[in-house]
């Protein structure tokens, strides 16, 4: 019968330890770039595993979230619980919330040209919505200035 190590030991071997610094996971990292963890049941990230391990449980509604902005560092002192909206106000505070508008956008469906054509057009909303692909709600938004709207 083959004995597994207790997660807690596993999970400290995976951890470079830095009294001043990060606590750096030498483990697997998920596409994020986040360290990841198996606890034998699932995959998730290290920083919560982290958590439960050195804090206690945590509420169903809140992330682990970083101090440090090092997605690696799975130091106790270095995570905080929060909300999702709460990681996301941190990111903005950080500077790390990246500006996506229009074009920039990698997902975009419109240009800055299209999106003002839309908006100054008489066409109807499902007329505009099947020539750009769109939704008929876009369009919508678009028109009341609340989409696009540095077009």
């Amino acid at each position: 019968m083959t004995r597994y190590k207790p997660i807690a030991e596993r999970f400290i071997e995976k951890c470079e330890i830095s009294m001043e610094g990060c606590w750096t996971w030498s483990g697997a990292v998920n596409a994020n770039g986040y360290a990841s963890f198996w606890d034998g049941d699932k995959t998730e990230t290290a920083s919560r595993v982290a958590w439960r391990l050195f804090c206690g449980a945590i509420p169903d509604d809140l992330s682990v979230l970083h101090r440090c902005d090092n997605p690696r560092c799975v130091k106790p002192s270095h995570l905080f619980l929060g909300t999702h909206n709460d990681n996301m106000a941190d990111k903005v505070l950080k500077g790390r919330a990246a500006k996506l508008a229009g074009e920039l956008n990698p997902r975009a469906k419109l240009t800055a040209a299209a999106a003002r054509a839309i908006r100054m057009s008489s066409e109807s909303t499902s007329v505009l919505s099947q020539r750009h692909g769109i939704n008929a709600t876009t369009i919508q938004r678009i028109r009341a200035g609340k989409a696009w709207v540095h077009a």
